[in-house]
């Protein structure tokens, strides 16, 4: 038996490593499920070379490779020559961790998704300001291409809207089913248990952002009040997924090889941090939604009490929501994007986070409706583009001012 060879050392200190090569060879022998396939001739120069001074003490002859293999196949020592290498050496992560083979998180990270989220903060930073240029009656001259521009976003803020609340069931929906599937079997990975939270709930702040610059606009308020119930069931669901910590370190214990690399190439405090963070988001939309809830009600039913309360309270509110979800949807972004960075960098060839897939290509096609509406607008102006979407026998006429009918039907369910 090898086992039973004097060769072989009683202590995993005796397996010298001294390069982050070697390093990266024996972490790929202990975690990688193909073993030291293709990699023979490596793996065994390794060992010698880690044992080349107890042989050399103890004036040894060299094992040959059989002997050396079926030591790493049939001894616990080597996890304990792995760990001293990788722990001795921790400058070697860049080296090791991308010959592990992540697969990383292409559904919520791919390139398609970040392109979708970047696109959609971009053209929210764009329209806030122009929509609030004419909620504060702050619009230029009549014929300026500002004004046109200006126009175009207002007109088209619905589409856009609708496309966001459209966006962000689906990052819900798609979250609540991924997390529960997971959890039926086993604890998601940290990363992506926490960009299963956090994404879904960044989606939520580009649709409050909108409805909050556009609330004196837009019409169909009952719609979108169901709406959020909906989002806040959905949001309410996945926080209490929460409870449970897959981002500790001690539940990857045994797992393979997906979350190992996670284990050693993951700053596992910086994805509790981000866990953390995500439940913050979701806690203040949840408080908003409520909030915004009883307004609406307050409103809708004209009780003197509540709407004098609701006059009082809904400016400060709006600015203050207005402010936080701005910040809150950037550092989301901001935020993911650094992980993605640091991820890409020790992923390896094997990270399918830089990959397009199918679903990533028809996420970020949510915005192009947007774009075409907003052209239309731009090019056609207001009346004529608007008129287009509709059927014979119906048109669009511009007024002076709203009839005084549908101006007390929405004074009723404004909020």
């Amino acid at each position: 038996m090898v086992l039973n060879a004097t060769w072989i050392p009683r202590l995993a200190h005796a397996v010298q490593v001294d390069n982050c090569t070697e390093a990266a060879i024996l972490w790929r022998v202990l975690v990688n499920e193909d073993r030291y396939k293709g990699y023979t001739n490596d793996t065994y120069g390794a060992i010698l070379h880690g044992l080349s001074r107890h042989l050399q003490i103890k004036r040894l002859e060299e094992p040959s490779a059989h002997a050396v293999f079926e030591w790493i196949d049939t001894s616990d020592l080597m996890q304990g020559v792995v760990q001293n290498a990788f722990y001795s050496r921790g400058m070697c992560k860049s080296t090791i961790c991308p010959l592990l083979n992540w697969t990383g998180n292409p559904d919520v990270a791919g390139r398609g998704m970040l392109a979708t989220y970047i696109v959609q903060a971009i053209l929210i930073s764009l329209y806030i300001p122009m929509i609030l240029a004419v909620r504060f009656e702050r619009t230029p001259s009549r014929n300026s291409l500002l004004r046109r521009t200006i126009l175009a976003a207002q007109h088209s803020s619905g589409t856009f809207l609708n496309a966001s609340f459209v966006f962000s069931i689906a990052m819900l929906c798609a979250s609540l089913i991924e997390l529960a599937s997971k959890f039926q079997h086993q604890l998601p990975k940290p990363s992506t248990g926490a960009l299963l939270v956090l994404m879904p709930f960044a989606s939520v702040l580009p649709v409050a952002l909108l409805q909050l610059s556009a609330s004196k606009m837009l019409r169909r308020n009952q719609g979108r009040v169901l709406l959020w119930v909906l989002m806040a069931a959905l949001m309410s669901a996945i926080l209490h997924m929460t409870t449970r910590p897959w981002y500790m370190d001690s539940n990857l214990n045994g797992r393979k090889i997906e979350e190992k690399w996670e284990r050693i190439c993951v700053d596992m405090k910086n994805v509790a941090k981000m866990q953390w963070f995500a439940v913050a988001i979701g806690i203040f939309v949840l408080l908003g939604t409520v909030t915004y809830v009883l307004m609406f009600m307050a409103m809708y039913f004209r009780h003197p009490t509540l709407v004098s309360w609701n006059t009082r309270i809904s400016q400060p509110l709006w600015w203050l929501g207005l402010i936080l979800g701005f910040v809150g949807m950037w550092s989301c972004l901001g935020w993911f994007v650094h992980l993605q960075i640091k991820m890409s960098v020790l992923g390896g060839e094997h990270n399918k986070d830089a990959e397009w897939s199918f679903g990533q290509v028809l996420a970020i096609t949510t915005w192009v409706p947007v774009l075409v509406e907003f052209a239309y607008i731009w090019w056609e102006r207001p009346v004529e583009a608007l008129s287009g979407r509709l059927m014979d026998p119906y048109e669009v006429q511009e007024v002076s001012k709203e009839t005084e009918g549908f101006e007390e039907a929405r004074r009723r369910d404004t909020v």
